[in-house]
């Protein structure tokens, strides 16, 4: 008879059928997506290893325990929900909206040699600045500290700017507003 355990780790639950079985389950992504991923990654470890969906699970059969520890460690690392970054848009009265697009995103954002790619690190997305010239506004996105401080900032240069004629009259009131 067969050793059946059970474990529940956070929200991922991890089933031992015997010693050569490891089911895994997925909550977010597609189950044939980190099927991809775990075939590419055994391929290149030569295990012994193979993989099978089964019911929505993917269930591996051979590999060490230390193995099969890693997929689970990479499947929890991979399997989260898709989060939307949040976005500001800021109206802005005096200022070039192109130019104050540029010195905000070159104040917080270091960029590679080709001084376009931005540096990221780890996982986390980079400050991004899009100035959209017929409203004079800026979308600002990325993560939350530093998109507050990148607003003050855009708002601190509009308002040291002298008014910009667009040929229609004023651009309009300074305001930030989700």
């Amino acid at each position: 008879m067969p050793l059946v355990f059970i474990a529940t780790i956070g929200f991922q639950s991890l089933a031992l059928a015997s010693e050569r079985e490891f089911t895994l389950h997925c909550e977010y992504l597609r189950t044939a997506e980190i099927l991809k991923t775990f075939r590419q990654i055994a391929g290149h470890v030569d295990f012994n290893v193979t993989f099978k969906e089964v019911d929505g699970d993917i269930v591996m059969e051979g590999g060490t325990a230390d193995f099969r520890a890693r997929l689970q460690a990479l499947k929890e690392a991979i399997d989260v929900p898709y989060s939307q970054p949040p976005t500001r848009w800021i109206k802005l009265r005096h200022g070039d909206v192109i130019h104050i697009a540029d010195v905000v995103t070159k104040a917080f954002v270091e960029t590679g040699p080709d001084d376009k790619t931005p540096i990221v690190a780890g996982n986390e997305m980079p400050l991004q600045v899009v100035p959209a010239v017929r409203t004079n506004e800026l979308l600002v996105f990325g993560p939350e500290a530093v998109m507050e401080a990148a607003v003050e900032l855009a708002l601190l240069i509009d308002g040291m700017q002298k008014p910009v004629s667009r040929g229609c009259g004023d651009v309009g009131a300074s305001l930030v507003h989700q």
